[in-house]
């Protein structure tokens, strides 16, 4: 594919579209993985049993020939099954190896997501992922889009918040969008 997304391009392109068999999530922010991993679950499993049809697995502790095996498994009572690989940037060139069969020839009934802290885009892998997937990169939020953030949260969280609170928030919480989401949901508990 071409240029990375962004999380609301991800989020436009799955409410027209059935999701692409391969994703790779890039970013250290886990408010963001998590909207993407949510966005994505949600739109692959919506017609079937999430129990029989979600996998999720860690690089350094599951075996890449294991999630092959689970790419490849054909869903239960459900169109599609959605599987996660988290950590994928601790794979070594090995682990890459077992998975060239799934990258290059994605199966069509499984949405395979990998989630990396960072990745490299001169390696092989990369670049293969980039061509048979699509590229969701999750950076953290600069300072001028905070304030957008805070709203979109406070509005997940069913607040609403004027620029005064949202400016009070981003003083005392900081940039992290995963606090800013804590505190929101503590905040709307306790309201």
């Amino acid at each position: 594919m071409s240029a990375p997304w962004d999380l609301r391009r991800l989020q436009m392109h799955l409410q027209k579209r059935p999701p692409h068999p391969i994703y790779l999530l890039v970013g250290e922010e886990p408010f963001l993985i998590d909207e993407a991993v949510d966005v994505i679950r949600t739109v692959g499993l919506a017609d079937g049993a999430a129990d029989f049809n979600y996998d999720q697995f860690f690089a350094g502790v599951d075996d890449a020939n294991r999630v092959r095996d689970t790419v490849e498994m054909l869903p239960m009572m459900s169109p599609r099954r959605v599987v996660l690989y988290k950590g994928v940037h601790a794979l070594k060139a090995k682990d890459w190896d077992n998975l060239l069969p799934v990258l290059d020839s994605p199966v069509e009934s499984t949405v395979l997501v990998f989630i990396a802290e960072k990745s490299d885009k001169r390696t092989k892998h990369h670049k293969r992922l980039a061509e048979k997937g699509i590229v969701v990169e999750l950076g953290r939020p600069y300072d001028n889009q905070l304030a957008m953030w805070i709203e979109y949260i406070a509005k997940k969280c069913g607040l609403i918040m004027n620029a005064e609170a949202a400016s009070l928030i981003r003083q005392f919480i900081g940039a992290s969008l995963t606090e800013i989401n804590s505190e929101m949901q503590k905040l709307r508990d306790f309201l």
